[in-house]
């Protein structure tokens, strides 16, 4: 769980299930326009979307979002200011490391995060 501001630019959001040295992972990105979503990276060159959603709980612009990820085997809940926004189920990786990022798809960005947790359920 992190809370993320975008300060400019386009969005950024968090890396779950990572394994760093072969970029195997999960990321939630979470855009400045409220849409969101989950894709799982299987090398540096195939990234596939397996939900891509908005959500009204989503604030947008400069706005402060409570980001939240919870993994139980293969179910991974979405979370955002404590309203749940989404759902999936993928087995794809069940272990690994956390970390968050910000992207730029079309112009420059900037990411504040703060607050990170991670517990264990």
């Amino acid at each position: 769980q992190v809370q993320m501001t975008i300060l400019k630019g386009d969005g950024g959001g968090l890396i779950f299930r990572a394994n760093d040295a072969n970029v195997q992972l999960y990321l939630l990105r979470i855009s400045h326009d409220g849409l969101f979503g989950i894709s799982v990276s299987r090398d540096r060159k195939t990234i596939t979307p397996i939900l891509d959603d908005s959500n009204a709980a989503i604030k947008t612009g400069s706005q402060t979002n409570l980001v939240t990820v919870i993994t139980r085997n293969s179910a991974i809940s979405i979370y955002v200011n404590k309203q749940f926004v989404g759902m999936i189920n993928d087995t794809t990786y069940t272990t690994g490391e956390i970390g968050v990022f910000a992207y730029d798809g079309s112009k420059d960005t900037d990411v504040a995060f703060s607050n990170a947790m991670v517990w264990t359920l």
